[in-house]
């Protein structure tokens, strides 16, 4: 919830240029109704946008991750994250134009405008999703490294909030089992064999959690190397995890061989 509500600040925010674009006084304009309209209507669109770019940038750091096949990544990136966004832009726009204002976009001179904006507003979501992961990568590499802290240990200044029934409770990370999805809410389990629900989504807890102690076994676990209590390979190339509190995952067949390498070090 907390992930959805900074996107559409950011969503607001942009809008908000959007609309005042070519405006030679903004405060008049912002004392007519028609201005906070297309303001709500421009928020949503960008929402939409970014809520968009938010989701496959998460599914492609998992299917095509960054340093690992850089040249299918870029071609998606380009794909997904450029050319389907700008043209999600246009026609959401086209589709405002026409049936609520009535006005054709060519003689708006929306490609002239607003589309340049646009287009620099996905430049820059795609370079700071870059940047953040560089900034991860790099965290992941000062963890591994013998002059920081012993290999596959957790800081230990880092939280999660569960919750049981009305409390709410911070969990040190290290102290985590597993996380995992379960008829479409998430829990956590401790390795004191806890219980509890997580407000946030799987995706966002991989973000958080550091890559040398966690790893995305699936679209539904995140498992801690310390729980792993063995391993083994089954059929199509798959592994199979089991876990402690007699729990256990499914390892794909893409994402064996960086369990194994995960697992080693």
């Amino acid at each position: 919830m907390k992930r959805y509500l900074v996107i559409f600040s950011a969503a607001a925010v942009i809008a908000y240029l959007l609309v005042m674009m070519g405006s030679s006084n903004w405060l008049d304009r912002m004392l007519g109704w028609p201005f906070y309209q297309d303001w709500i209507i421009s928020t949503v669109s960008v929402f939409v946008v970014l809520v968009y770019l938010d989701r496959i940038h998460n599914w492609l750091e998992r299917r095509f991750p960054w340093f690992e096949n850089n040249t299918k990544r870029v071609i998606w990136q380009a794909f997904l994250l450029v050319l389907a966004p700008a043209g999600m832009a246009i026609l959401i726009t086209y589709l405002q134009y026409e049936f609520l204002y009535d006005q054709s976009l060519i003689r708006h001179a929306y490609f002239q405008n607003e589309f340049l904006i646009t287009l620099l507003v996905i430049g820059l979501v795609n370079l700071s999703y870059f940047i953040f992961t560089l900034l991860r990568r790099y965290r992941t590499d000062t963890a591994n490294s013998p002059s920081v802290e012993p290999e596959g240990e957790v800081d230990a200044g880092l939280m999660l909030i569960g919750q049981r029934g009305a409390q709410r409770i911070p969990v040190n990370a290290e102290d985590i089992a597993m996380i995992w999805l379960e008829s479409k809410v998430v829990f956590l389990r401790t390795f004191d064999g806890e219980k509890m629900l997580l407000s946030e989504n799987l995706d966002s807890h991989e973000q958080d959690l550091p890559d040398s102690t966690f790893f995305r076994a699936n679209r539904q676990m995140i498992v801690n190397r310390k729980a792993c209590a063995s391993f083994e390979s089954i059929e199509n190339g798959k592994i199979r995890i089991d876990l402690i509190n007699d729990q256990f995952a499914t390892v794909s067949q893409k994402k064996a061989a960086r369990f194994r390498e995960w697992i080693k070090n």
